[in-house]
């Protein structure tokens, strides 16, 4: 009989967390897996965990909570994580992110602030204010993103404010481009206040008023979010080039989607806004020849391409 030490368990862990996370990256952020390919192969298996996480932790969203106790699932999420940040965790994928954590030094509260936004919404189901959904996405979206740029790199600090920014933005975006799909799970994240304020009915969405009046809420929550965007936008100064490249990559994404979505926001109660396969094409394409975020008004505002920007904006 073979004896398995502390040391080759730990490494079977880690592979085959690796492999989770890889897998639960893929489910939920699949097409998105070209905008790291201007990283190393470590980066990449590090975005990989960290993205991985976020996946498993969406998924959660459909959790029932236990009255007004967080859901069991959720709970079970939470504490492998904080067992595997004190080396006592056999839930790979948590060991994969804890080994992530302590080799690129980051704050292990990100990922529990995306475990809390996931609460927010199992708890209640629903959201009253813009800025609750706001608040949300910060959790969910801003946190990750503060969590990836310690192996995007940096090359200045206290990027925390505009990186928290920009994952709410992205959310946000995310969130209006769910429309259909969460509709159809009948759950609706839209702020229950703002459908009142414009007498609102997702119901009755069929009728040419409400279709209307729909319409004009999108446009009102896509400004907001396109202003996020630009309030945020001094992020890019605090990156390295390979961590500015992704990034230019990712807002030249949800910038074509935001354009789109306020172009058309009838075409969100039929179905997931995406992009084709041409218009991915070509920002693939951008990425390849390093001319990522060209013509993006979000990228520009930044100045990253000014040698003397690399503190943020005042």
């Amino acid at each position: 009989m073979v004896t398995t030490t502390p040391t080759s368990n730990h490494a079977a862990l880690l592979q085959r967390g690796h492999a989770d996370c890889q897998k639960a990256f893929s489910s939920q952020f699949g097409s998105y897996r070209w905008i790291l390919g201007n990283l190393s192969a470590e980066k990449h298996r590090d975005c990989y965990v960290i993205l991985g996480f976020l996946g498993k932790s969406l998924e959660l969203l459909s959790e029932k909570p236990f009255g007004h106790a967080p859901a069991t699932a959720w709970e079970n999420v939470r504490d492998e994580l904080r067992q595997a940040s004190l080396g006592q965790s056999q839930d790979p994928l948590s060991v994969a992110v804890a080994e992530v954590i302590e080799r690129h030094s980051i704050a292990k509260q990100w990922l529990f602030d995306v475990l809390d936004g996931v609460d927010l919404w199992v708890r209640f189901g629903k959201f009253e204010t813009y800025e609750e959904l706001a608040h949300f996405a910060c959790k969910i979206g801003g946190s990750t993103l503060n969590a990836l740029i310690p192996v995007l790199e940096f090359e200045q600090r206290d990027y925390e404010v505009a990186g928290a920014g920009m994952g709410q933005a992205m959310a946000m975006t995310q969130i209006l481009l769910n429309v259909a799909p969460d509709q159809q799970k009948q759950r609706c994240f839209l702020p229950l206040g703002l459908l009142r304020n414009h007498d609102l009915s997702l119901a009755d969405i069929h009728n040419e008023e409400q279709r209307t009046r729909f319409s004009r809420l999108v446009r009102y929550l896509a400004a907001q979010i396109e202003l996020e965007f630009y309030e945020a936008a001094p992020l890019l100064n605090y990156l390295s080039f390979d961590g500015q490249r992704v990034l230019k990559s990712l807002l030249a994404w949800h910038w074509e989607l935001l354009n789109r979505i306020k172009q058309d926001p009838l075409s969100l109660l039929e179905h997931r806004v995406a992009l084709n396969r041409r218009e991915v094409a070509k920002l693939r394409l951008k990425h390849l020849l390093g001319t990522e975020g060209a013509g993006v008004p979000i990228v520009s505002a930044a100045h990253p391409h000014n040698h003397n920007a690399h503190s943020p904006q005042q």
